[in-house]
């Protein structure tokens, strides 16, 4: 690092240490998805001093985008949300590059001895898989999913140097144990299964398929205003504000910094935050 570097970063190499600080230097960062939470992992990173940022996003700000995403403040409905981001990082740390790519192909990280972070947004448990799965993420040394769910959000860590391949891990988040993990993390993952039935169903229809998620995930913590809740819930309800995306965001970024610090060998495997009512953050171990 340059003098300039080591000024602006000294009182963050005090928080997690020059080593740290030197690994995140090299760490190169895809975001798939800059909006709410996400936008905020971006904006953290960026701060942190990673290597550098691509973003892939191809979409007009609508504006909802103005309520939970700081990356795009002073810009209007319309304009494109990736370009405006890009322009906004680039001014909160000259020393980071950022890139910006339209569209799904051709996106990658550079090669080398660099760490690679990818985060991407979701909504839905097929939206987790789609991503696993996904070229573009496949060079992912950490692999972050991050559903915006309304005033929950959580975040889902998958390692490469786990013993459990990204697939396994997902699948272990998602589908097993989950009677174990705290309401927070039941009713966000309720949520996201409800994606899979139709928002113009009946609400009837809709609360027994909610009813009949609960029931084989052992999702016991959940109350009934929550089975109700998730059965009526749509995207336009489901629209987080900026408390929601700095909290989260705040945390994953974190989260992630912590991973890098260890080399890609993530301590934690899922984070929610809650802010419906005092904000609260939960976190879980990784997946052996």
């Amino acid at each position: 690092m340059n003098i300039d570097e080591k000024t602006r970063y000294d009182r963050q190499v005090r928080l997690w240490g020059k080593s740290t600080q030197q690994k995140l230097r090299a760490t190169n960062v895809l975001i798939n998805g800059v909006a709410s939470a996400a936008g905020e992992v971006a904006k953290n990173l960026a701060l942190a001093g990673v290597r550098s940022i691509v973003l892939n996003d191809a979409g007009a700000l609508e504006p909802a985008d103005f309520y939970n995403n700081f990356l795009v403040q002073g810009s209007s409905v319309g304009d494109a949300r990736g370009k405006v981001s890009s322009q906004k990082l680039k001014q909160l740390n000259p020393f980071v590059s950022v890139n910006l790519v339209d569209g799904d192909g051709g996106v990658s990280l550079d090669e080398g001895p660099s760490l690679r972070v990818t985060v991407s947004r979701i909504q839905s448990t097929s939206d987790a898989l789609r991503e696993v799965g996904s070229p573009r993420n496949a060079a992912a040394d950490i692999l972050l999913l991050v559903a915006d769910l309304g005033r929950t959000t959580l975040g889902l860590f998958l390692y490469r140097k786990s013993g459990a391949s990204l697939s396994e891990q997902l699948n272990a988040l998602l589908f097993a144990n989950t009677a174990a993990r705290p309401a927070a993390f039941q009713r966000a993952l309720l949520l996201m299964r409800m994606r899979e039935c139709q928002e113009e169903e009946h609400f009837f229809k809709r609360l027994v398929f909610a009813n009949t998620i609960v029931t084989q995930l052992g999702l016991a913590l959940l109350t009934r205003e929550d089975v109700e809740f998730a059965a009526g819930a749509t995207a336009a309800k489901l629209c987080s504000d900026a408390i929601d995306a700095t909290v989260a965001g705040g945390v994953f970024a974190q989260l992630i910094i912590h991973a890098v610090g260890a080399a890609g060998e993530g301590e934690y495997a899922w984070a929610v935050s809650d802010c419906s009512g005092a904000a609260t953050v939960q976190v879980g171990g990784a997946i052996p």
